[in-house]
């Protein structure tokens, strides 16, 4: 039996993220909370480093004038974008008390007392509470704590409100249900538990299809691309394998797609080739991605973009809309700081998604009692699948 699911946005479950938040960021560590899932112990602080560095060089190629954090934590985020040059205003959000004196104090410590405004707000209520326009929101490592993805679409309408034309939102981090099976294979092998379903049962977090990403542009009003990424790294963790970026553009002009493309170049040599030799804008279409170990000559896509700088070039590395996130497309940009937008077709209604837009723990436990309800009807055992359409309004 194959069950349709319209989820609509709900809030249920933020106060007990809430709650853990509170208690986490009583600690004078920035990096407490983070932990590593295949280990099961903290992430280590050059990995932690890592990624924030590759979170931060997504936005240093943006328009940063003023910028609106959501989920902003222990300020990991806020203390590097700071730094970055031409930052005038800084409004920094989170649900937790504790967290926003840490980034009151982090502020003071940077010397931007008069730059950064911090307010305790819950994601869905920073629109009504957060004043003014901004160049760019950024949600980074906060989406697995929201309820469904209805919510989601909730926030990024609101956001999407006050950006000005040209603008951005980075959505960071984001989990891929897509790999959901085999990063719980991972994580029962190195931490000793034999079922793969005992760590569904366990997982309490969202995950976003990337295929509703690409959705985006019809689902937010004034949202006109995005660009799907994997995340920037060297060191192959949870945080680079199974997550990846989105960055959306907000009423930003998109151009016609770049020519010439190349398809199906199947290893590291021809790519590199192709991107360092061919005039600006050539693309490559449809390379096998490293990551996911499928293909002994498959391209590991740091390399491709530290390539890139050695050579003074930049480089777009990205998902093509349709495809998997271990198939990847690169393009060739004309300038380091370039307005960036890889010009696929924009999304019609793509739906209903492979993924149920749930947390793993929530669809498990729906699936289950579904399909004893089911049984209960037709009186024999049924096996319940879980498809969800986008049926929300615009």
């Amino acid at each position: 039996m194959v069950i349709e699911v319209v989820p609509r946005p709900t809030r249920m479950g933020l106060d007990d993220w809430a709650y853990l938040f509170e208690d986490l960021y009583e600690s004078d560590d920035p990096l407490v909370g983070w932990i590593d899932g295949f280990t099961g112990v903290a992430v280590p602080e050059v990995q932690m480093r890592e990624w924030v560095a590759a979170t931060v060089g997504r936005l240093e190629t943006l328009p940063v004038r003023r910028v609106l954090e959501v989920g902003a934590g222990s300020g990991l985020v806020m203390r590097e974008v700071l730094r970055l040059p031409g930052v005038e205003h800084y409004v920094a959000s989170d649900v937790a008390d504790t967290s926003v004196l840490r980034l009151r104090e982090l502020a003071a410590v940077e010397g931007r007392e008069s730059t950064v405004h911090v307010l305790r707000a819950a994601a869905h209520d920073v629109g009504e509470l957060v004043t003014g326009t901004f160049d760019l929101a950024v949600l980074n490592s906060v989406v697995q704590y929201f309820p469904d993805v209805a919510y989601l679409v909730e926030i990024l309408r609101a956001l999407a409100r006050k950006i000005v034309p040209g603008g951005h939102i980075f959505v960071g981090d984001v989990r891929d249900p897509l790999h959901l099976p085999a990063l719980y294979r991972e994580r029962a092998r190195s931490r000793g538990r034999g079922a793969v379903l005992s760590e569904q049962r366990l997982d309490h977090e969202l995950a976003v299809s990337a295929d509703f990403a690409d959705d985006l542009p019809r689902l937010v009003d004034r949202v006109t691309a995005a660009e799907v990424s994997p995340r920037r790294g060297v060191t192959p963790t949870e945080m680079t394998r199974y997550r990846y970026d989105v960055l959306l553009h907000v009423g930003c002009r998109v151009p016609p797609l770049p020519n010439p493309v190349v398809e199906g170049a199947r290893d590291m040599d021809t790519v590199v080739e192709r991107l360092a030799v061919d005039v600006e804008g050539a693309v490559v279409n449809t390379f096998d991605s490293s990551r996911f170990g499928r293909f002994p000559t498959a391209v590991d896509p740091e390399h491709l973009w530290r390539t890139a700088t050695e050579l003074g070039q930049v480089w777009w590395i990205g998902r093509q809309p349709g495809r998997d996130m271990s198939v990847l497309t690169a393009s060739r940009q004309p300038a380091a700081g370039a307005h960036f937008c890889l010009s696929w077709p924009r999304m019609q209604a793509r739906g209903p998604y492979a993924q149920p837009p749930l947390p793993a723990a929530t669809a498990a436990a729906l699936r289950e009692e579904l399909a004893v309800e089911a049984s209960l009807v037709g009186g024999q055992p049924v096996t319940v699948d879980l498809v969800w359409h986008p049926r929300m309004e615009q």
